[in-house]
């Protein structure tokens, strides 16, 4: 049975199939790359999975305060992530560069086979030649639709659009939120001595006019308090005039005869001292004449 498998050129089919499988995960994977590439350009709205990721952690981190210093190691660790299907994009990569070696590999072994099977040297090394075939043809479409620099490309668009623009933008909003936060903060400030006022003042004032009536006839009354304790002193003022006035004439008697008095003082007074003086030179002469 494998003898009639071999007769069937099964080499030959292997080999086509490899190239066929190669050069398809090569377009599959640039066409997913390529389109990557182009929705950079709609970055902050785009839908893409692998993106949407990269540019959410970005934000995250920054929101956090961590600061990224190398955005192209950040940007290279999650392209090196990147998921076509259910694997990554390196798996997809080693999967076509298998699929050149197994081509390859599928000639030298037709070769040999056809070689030891007895078969002519045109139909042993015919084989051979279809793998090398393949895998040039292979060779060629990898390096047209070459995957590598289109993750260069991805890598490089994505550090232009963190740096220069989500960068700015998420700097601005942060700012925005500074600055709506104390306007917040104020107007709370504000809010909560204006209901504090309020709770002083309604218990004791409801109506600012009538706390204004209130004030104008406390001083209404203080000024009626006032012109009464003039009136009063104004009347106690007078009083004391006329008072004074009746004393006059009593106090001028009264001066009068305390001068009097005075005088008749001195006069008794001068006749002690004659009395004494006589009754002195009256002791004094007989005093003598003894």
């Amino acid at each position: 049975m494998f003898g009639t498998i071999l007769e069937q050129s099964i080499f030959l089919y292997v080999i086509a199939a490899t190239g066929i499988c190669g050069i398809a995960a090569k377009l599959i994977m640039n066409g997913f790359l390529k389109g990557l590439v182009r929705e950079v350009g709609s970055m902050k709205s785009t839908k893409k999975k692998a993106l949407v990721e990269i540019r959410k952690r970005y934000e995250e981190l920054s929101y956090l305060d961590v600061g990224i210093r190398d955005t192209r190691s950040f940007v290279e660790k999650y392209i090196y992530k990147l998921k076509l299907g259910k694997s990554y994009v390196s798996s997809w990569n080693s999967f076509c560069s298998n699929m050149m070696i197994l081509a390859a590999g599928t000639g030298l072994i037709g070769t040999w086979w056809e070689y030891r099977t007895g078969s002519s040297v045109f139909a042993s090394t015919q084989i051979g030649m279809w793998g090398i075939v393949a895998c040039g043809v292979m060779q060629m479409v990898y390096n047209v639709f070459n995957t590598r620099r289109k993750c260069e490309m991805l890598s490089a668009e994505l550090v232009n659009y963190m740096n220069n623009s989500l960068a700015n933008r998420l700097k601005r909003e942060q700012e925005k939120q500074m600055e709506s936060s104390k306007q917040e903060a104020e107007d709370r400030s504000r809010s909560g001595l204006k209901q504090t006022a309020a709770s002083i003042i309604e218990p004791n004032v409801i109506d600012i006019d009538a706390a204004l009536a209130q004030m104008g006839e406390q001083k209404d009354r203080r000024s009626e308090k006032q012109t009464e304790a003039e009136r009063k002193k104004g009347r106690e003022a007078d009083s004391k005039k006329k008072n004074m006035q009746e004393s006059d004439p009593a106090r001028e008697r009264i001066t009068a005869k305390s001068k009097k008095t005075m005088r008749a003082e001195q006069r008794r007074s001068e006749k002690n001292r004659r009395q004494t003086a006589t009754e002195e030179q009256q002791s004094s002469e007989t005093d003598r004449k003894g």
